[in-house]
């Protein structure tokens, strides 16, 4: 009895030492957990419609606003896309104190026509020290225990010419941004892809004016000169004479773009024609060929192309002086 009496406090001992070392360990200060995440768009173009050479840049604002800085392509979508970045902090108190050094850059190949980011920019409460373009560098302030906060970024999107051979469709350029605390805690890092839909450009070659030849006007009344837009056959009503020199046609057009899409194609309802040498006109009242909405040949990815012509008719007069008559006029094409 004497024996146990004597070690029974023995256990009790080495429990007690055991318990103060773990104690010990939990007291050690715990390094924060920090998050990062893209929560808004990131960013989208939507439709562009690319130059026929050289790099058109969109600068999208910190605002989310997508301006066109320089080249012959365009933006026909519309609207904004703002690009958010969430950071988060955990439940220690080092988040109440604990800055982050933060860069961003371009990552990864683009794909399609899509080209590197550049010219980045940050705007939020929690930025400062901005310095670079690709890379940017930038302190993130403290973020707060079981906190998070947001900042916005910019930054200039290219989108490559008709020059560079690249495939149309879908396109697609990668950013990266990485915060590093300073001091104790955890690196994160998240990616984000900016994207566009590019068409190769629009272009429209002439292939014939309209022409109605020459014509004798009638020895009384009136008579009207038609060109057939269909056909380029020229037909006379009263008494006016068609000679046979100079041909008459129409006029005649090809428009060639993204292979599959649908245009809108403009031509003037009529154009005024004025007497070399005088001041004398005459209206000629357009027709065409073009029905609807029109869809290039061939599918996207590639070129297409349509075909149409114009035509039209003007009215002579016993009194119409006689001469040569000219004028212009424009026709216009843009993706739908």
């Amino acid at each position: 009895m004497l024996y146990h009496s004597e070690k029974r406090p023995q256990p009790l001992l080495e429990w007690t030492v055991f318990l103060f070392a773990w104690l010990g360990v939990a007291s050690i200060a715990q390094a924060q957990t920090f998050g990062i995440g893209i929560t808004g768009s990131r960013p989208a173009l939507g439709n562009v419609t690319a130059g026929d050479s050289g790099d058109t840049v969109f600068q999208v604002s910190t605002s989310g606003a997508i301006t066109k800085i320089s080249g012959t392509g365009a933006r026909t979508s519309t609207g904004s896309s703002q690009v958010t970045v969430t950071v988060t902090c955990g439940n220690q108190n080092q988040c109440n104190s604990r800055t982050l050094s933060g860069t961003i850059s371009s990552v990864g190949s683009p794909t399609g026509r899509a080209g590197a980011m550049t010219n980045f920019d940050l705007s939020g409460s929690i930025i400062s020290s901005e310095s670079g373009a690709n890379p940017r560098t930038f302190t993130v302030g403290a973020i707060g225990k079981n906190s998070s906060k947001t900042f916005n970024v910019g930054m200039d999107f290219p989108i490559k010419g008709d020059d560079t051979g690249g495939s149309t469709g879908s396109a697609q350029s990668q950013f990266v941004i990485t915060l590093v605390p300073n001091g104790s805690g955890n690196t994160v890092t998240t990616t984000g892809t900016g994207t566009a839909t590019v068409y190769r450009s629009l272009a429209i070659t002439k292939n014939s004016d309209l022409a109605f030849g020459k014509v004798v006007r009638p020895d009384s009344g009136s008579s009207t000169v038609t060109i057939n837009a269909a056909t380029g056959l020229r037909s006379l009503t009263g008494t006016a004479v068609a000679l046979p020199v100079p041909s008459p046609s129409r006029a005649n057009y090809t428009v060639t773009g993204e292979g599959g899409r649908a245009v809108s194609i403009t031509v003037p309802t009529s154009v005024v024609m004025t007497r070399e040498g005088g001041s004398e006109t005459l209206t000629v009242t357009t027709t065409k060929t073009v029905s609807g909405t029109p869809t290039l040949t061939s599918i996207m990815g590639m070129e297409g192309s349509y075909t149409f012509s114009v035509g039209g008719s003007l009215t002579l007069t016993s009194s119409t002086v006689s001469g040569a008559y000219s004028g212009v006029f424009n026709v216009s094409a843009a993706y739908n």
